[in-house]
Order: structure tokens, then C-alpha cells, then sequence
């Protein structure tokens, strides 16, 4: 099924290995999928996620959603962003981009246009955002749909 509009949860989801938020200081590419922090911590970009979004982005909304946000930081500094733009991904997000704290609702982030599908690791998240968009009524041609990270191809 195709969509409009894809909007990605971060860690455990483009990524795994490691939270971005726990990654300390300079990140250095070590392939074009694996990162490492000054400590030797490493995150691996999944497979089919660089050509998954350079394809898409041309002609679909690309956002994310992650509750990966630092309080006091700002945006350009969230390590989530850091991550990105080390993997040479950023500029692929062409919708939304939060970055958001630990308790925060993402279901007040996630805004659906056109045919929306919501990935994300976590089930809880899935529900919550799902719950929050149940007594929304959408214009015609616009959705929301869910997945599971773990039950997506890239």
C-alpha cells in the first residue's frame, strides 16, 4: 500500500544499537550505516532505510517523531539530529521533525496528510497515537494508519 505521508519513530526504528540521547560526545561515521560516539558506543542505521527515504522523499511527506528530545538543548543540537545529519539523512525529513521529551504524548505530533503511515518500535506509542486521532475526522483522501518498526520494510 502506498502513502502520502510516512513519519518514523527514531531509535529501535531507523536505527539500533544504541539511543541516540546516550551517545557522548563527537559522532564519527565509521560506514555509511554505523556511527560511534567518543566512548566506542555504536548505532547502526537498519538496512533499506538510506534508500527507503532517498526514494520516497521525492515525492511523499518524510517526518519523524521521537521522544529522543534533551531538555535545554536546542533543536539543531538534539543528538537525534546530530544522528541524522551524520548519516547524511536529514535533508530526506521534508514534513515534521520533533524531537520531543520522555513524556510527551507523540500522538500530539503526529498530524496525518494525505494517506499517513505512523512506524515506531513501540506498541504503546502505536496506541497512543492512534488513540489520540480516534475522534478525529479526516478530509476526505486523508488517513492514519500504524505499524509496527518490527513488521515494516524498508
Amino acid at each position: 500500500m502506498d502513502y502520502n505521508t510516512y513519519i518514523f519513530d527514531l531509535d529501535d526504528t531507523l536505527w539500533s544499537g544504541h539511543w541516540a540521547k546516550m551517545l557522548v560526545g563527537d559522532l564519527r561515521l565509521t560506514n555509511p550505516y554505523a556511527i560511534k560516539d567518543e566512548l566506542g558506543n555504536e548505532l547502526c542505521l537498519n538496512l533499506g532505510v538510506k534508500e527507503f527515504l532517498r526514494e520516497k522523499h521525492k515525492s511523499c511527506n518524510i517526518g519523524f517523531v521521537s521522544r529522543g528530545g534533551l531538555l535545554n538543548i536546542d533543536k539543531d543540537s538534539q543528538p537525534s539530529i546530530k544522528v541524522l545529519r551524520t548519516f547524511g539523512i536529514l535533508d530526506y525529513f521534508n514534513y515534521c521533525r520533533h524531537t520531543i521529551y520522555k513524556t510527551e504524548d507523540k500522538g500530539k505530533y503526529v498530524i496525518p496528510n494525505g494517506r499517513t503511515l505512523y512506524i515506531d518500535d513501540n506498541d504503546n506509542d502505536l496506541r497512543d497515537v492512534l488513540n489520540s486521532h480516534k475522534t478525529s475526522v479526516f478530509s476526505s483522501g486523508t488517513s492514519l494508519d500504524v505499524i509496527n518498526a518490527n513488521e515494516f520494510t524498508f
